[in-house]
């Protein structure tokens, strides 16, 4: 009985590590895959090779050449000149993203959110990506809210929330 007990114990500090692993990278694994979408994604942003050079473009480039506070201040000066200005808010997200300020970053999607017109609109993808990187209390659950949503509604990254969401 005494050796029965003791195994039963083993099996059981043992189950407990395995479970204590498992938890830990699955939580790991979610930052992971926010963590490899922001390289692969955000590593260069696109600029217009048109002649004329435009305060997007500018901070675009700035962006592209890793000057990342600079293009941020960029952004933001476009976007007091111009407070409708989706493009400048989805970038200044981005940038704020990228420089790891997410409460930052999480206002600007939520602000992009609100443009109803815009043909494509990332903000709520990006927005379950930011609290995918913030990763504090409550975050994983409201990141998996916005990822059901954009799958849900076939709204723009829908694959890669539909993926994301099966290695939840």
């Amino acid at each position: 009985v005494r050796k029965l007990v003791y195994f039963v114990a083993a099996a059981a500090v043992f189950a407990g590590i395995v479970f204590g692993v498992y938890q830990f990278e699955r939580r790991g694994s979610r930052q992971q895959l926010a963590d490899r979408y922001v390289r692969e994604h955000f590593q260069t942003l696109s600029v217009q090779m048109s002649g004329e050079k435009n305060g997007l473009q500018t901070g675009l480039q700035l962006y592209n050449d890793g000057r990342l506070t600079e293009a941020l201040a960029q952004f933001e000066k476009i976007i007091q000149s111009d407070t409708s200005n989706s493009r400048a808010k989805k970038y200044a997200g981005i940038v704020s993203l990228r420089l790891k300020e997410y409460d930052k970053a999480l206002g600007y999607f939520e602000q992009l959110e609100t443009y109803s017109t815009l043909y494509t609109n990332p903000a709520l993808f990006y927005q379950a990506l930011t609290l995918m990187e913030r990763n504090h209390a409550g975050d994983t659950g409201k990141a998996k809210q916005l990822l059901q949503k954009v799958a849900r509604d076939g709204l723009e990254e829908s694959e890669s929330a539909q993926a994301w969401l099966k290695k939840w």
